[in-house]
């Protein structure tokens, strides 16, 4: 697990430059910097490479990792789980210098070309450079676990692991549209990044760069909707077992400790029963929470303890979200809203100080139906194929309009009614399942932004991710994989573990295993209204039902107490007529919505931490931003 960067220009590129920006990502690789410098062909190439040492520690590990004819220059970041398997099966007649899997990645280019990539199992993004074809190649994994920017200008080609290695100091455009999705959504979704011009590359996909002409075409080499098919296959526990164990082991392979994040849910429990039963050495961490309705860690004893495991737990202390918040708008390059940034990067943290390697659970909930937005998008389709959706709109027009004169959902303590109303209406009319799926995803609806945009913008639509097979479970899953789970789970998880150098895996975000159980029987993944009913199962296999059952809990915190509370102060002042003066959002909306929330009437919390994050994030990155 890494971080780089690079540089190609018409112009003599510094080693001193290059340094400025190996320091902006220090934390991704604190292990060893790397620098490569070269001319050729008049066009300058620049690159830096800091490394976590995961796979062979030693220096002959380290990057950027040149082929022995110098002519081949990688940069990488990520892990290659199947990387002694690719040397055998491949490349048993070579000689390897190293135990790394980064000097595999050069033989196999070697032997393969730039198609090598197709027997790559595991998380990547990284830049080759081959100078004997002049060609610069940058490539994605295929569920975007690993993160690649790119931004080219007049006299540079410019691309990094994080979006402040490609902007240095220059200015740019903030992009009205992405502002515009991050206020609905709580992220900028993939190929866009917050400023014009700059672009993040989507997951499963490969740029091409000429290093003569300093053009570039960029190609989807993997497509999750490829896969998706309407003859699906039903539910057997022992072939699943084997799958999903296999993806976990996989992410064993390393030089130095393994940990785990146990939340107490089924896929971390999953995750650890496995690793227990395979005789795995592993250590597990968590965090605790002193409200009842956010603390999962006396659960994830109960089951750690059943297991003959222990869990090291961490208190989450509210009292230091002021300062989590700072290493919060620090580390993210554009605004990101999801509020369990702040217990994931104590998580981390706690984590680092031991360990350098963590597996976490995510994907199991986009994979096999977890979120009650699954539910409720089925619920709501079926639904609206019927004659009964038009009574329901009428009656949801008569509830509002009833609601905006007696404000009725003060009486009956029912949370955000008018935009709910609203948001289920919208639904129905929309009578398809994507749409449903995006609508129910948005914190913000389209009828809300508009109050908030100072302009008109395009937008965002989950139906370009729409599969043209499946049902309507899998359709939804196959959208949730392409979008939320990447731009904003793995985002997550990406920054906040590697803010503290600390390598995050995730055995459920595994292309074969995702190719594979998408086409899931959908009554096999919501069974008898049981969402993610084939993960359970199998836990149960490991740890008797009475243990490990609970309701679902989300990992975050208690956004609206503290924004009455310890973030009042930061939000009175960002969300001032003085700091909304760049004109983005209607200032008149902005003030009265803030001053409708602390009155205590029925706002979305949503919807003001979007703003206020975004106010943040601008605050600190003004000096780069065009006005």
């Amino acid at each position: 697990m890494c971080g780089f960067a690079g540089i190609i220009s018409n112009k003599n590129i510094l080693k001193d430059r290059l340094l400025i920006i190996s320091k902006k990502i220090l934390y991704r690789g604190p292990d060893h910097q790397g620098f490569y410098t070269n001319n050729h062909n008049n066009q300058h190439i620049g690159l830096v490479h800091n490394r976590l040492s995961i796979l062979d520690t030693s220096s002959n590990g380290n990057q950027p990792m040149l082929s022995k004819n110098k002519k081949i220059i990688l940069a990488f970041n990520g892990e290659i789980y199947n990387f002694k398997y690719l040397k055998s099966e491949f490349l048993s007649e070579h000689d390897f210098e190293t135990n790394s899997d980064t000097e595999v990645i050069i033989k196999l280019y070697e032997k393969f070309g730039i198609d090598f990539y197709k027997h790559l199992r595991g998380m990547f993004s990284f830049s080759l450079i081959d100078l004997s074809t002049s060609k610069l190649y940058l490539i994605r994994d295929r569920l975007g676990v690993k993160p690649l920017y790119f931004y080219e200008s007049a006299s540079e080609f410019r691309f990094g692991s994080e979006l402040k290695t490609v902007t240095e100091n220059d200015k740019f455009n903030i992009n009205k549209s992405s502002v515009a999705n991050f206020i609905q959504f709580g992220y900028i979704p993939s190929s866009k990044t917050i400023f014009e011009g700059v672009y993040k590359l989507k997951p499963g996909h490969l740029l091409t760069l000429d290093l003569n002409t300093r053009k570039f075409k960029i190609k989807q080499y993997w497509n999750l909707n490829d896969y998706v098919s309407n003859n699906t296959f039903k539910h057997d526990q022992l072939d699943q077992l084997k799958d999903i164990k296999e993806a976990v082991l996989l992410r064993c392979v390393s030089d130095v400790p393994i940990s785990v994040f146990q939340s107490g849910g089924y896929d971390s429990s999953l995750v650890s029963s496995i690793l227990k039963n395979s005789s795995i050495n592993f250590t597990c961490f968590n965090i605790g929470f002193d409200s009842k309705k956010y603390d999962e860690s006396k659960h994830a004893k109960n089951i750690l303890e059943y297991l003959n495991k222990d869990l090291k737990t961490k208190k989450f202390q509210f009292s230091d979200t002021k300062n989590i918040l700072k290493v919060m708008n620090d580390l993210y390059d554009e605004p990101f809203a999801d509020p369990s940034s702040l217990p994931t990067l104590m998580l981390s943290k706690f984590t680092a100080q031991t360990h350098k390697v963590a597996l976490s659970a995510d994907g199991g909930d986009e994979l096999f139906g977890g979120y009650d937005k699954h539910v409720w998008t089925l619920k709501i389709y079926k639904i609206s194929k019927t004659l009964f959706k038009w009574p329901l709109v009428f009656l949801i027009n008569v509830l509002v309009g009833l609601n905006d004169l007696f404000r009725f959902n003060n009486f009956f303590n029912i949370r955000n009614l008018r935009v709910r109303l609203l948001k289920i209406k919208s639904c129905l009319i929309a009578s398809d399942p994507i749409k449903i799926l995006e609508i129910i995803s948005k914190y913000v609806p389209d009828f809300e932004l508009k109050k908030i945009m100072s302009s008109h913008v395009d937008n965002y639509s989950f139906l370009n991710y729409k599969p043209i097979n499946g049902d309507s479970l899998q359709k939804i899953l196959c959208v949730d994989l392409q979008t939320h789970l990447p731009d904003q789970i793995l985002y997550k998880v990406d920054r906040c573990t590697m803010r503290y150098s600390l390598e995050a895996r995730e055995p459920l975000v595994d292309q074969d295993l995702i190719k594979k159980y998408i086409n899931l029987n959908s009554n096999s993944k919501i069974f008898k209204k049981i969402s993610k009913y084939p993960i359970r199962k199998l836990v149960w296999s490991f740890i008797p039902k009475n243990i490990v059952d609970k309701p679902k809990q989300g990992f975050s915190i208690p956004l609206k107490d503290l924004l009455f509370k310890d973030f009042k102060p930061i939000a009175e002042d960002l969300l001032s007529e003085k700091n909304l003066s760049h004109g983005i959002f209607k200032t008149k909306n902005i003030l009265k919505l803030k001053k409708d929330f602390y009155d205590g009437n029925d706002i979305n919390e949503r919807q003001l931490w979007h703003l206020l994050v975004f106010q943040m994030w601008y605050n600190k990155w003004k000096v780069n931003i065009k006005i």
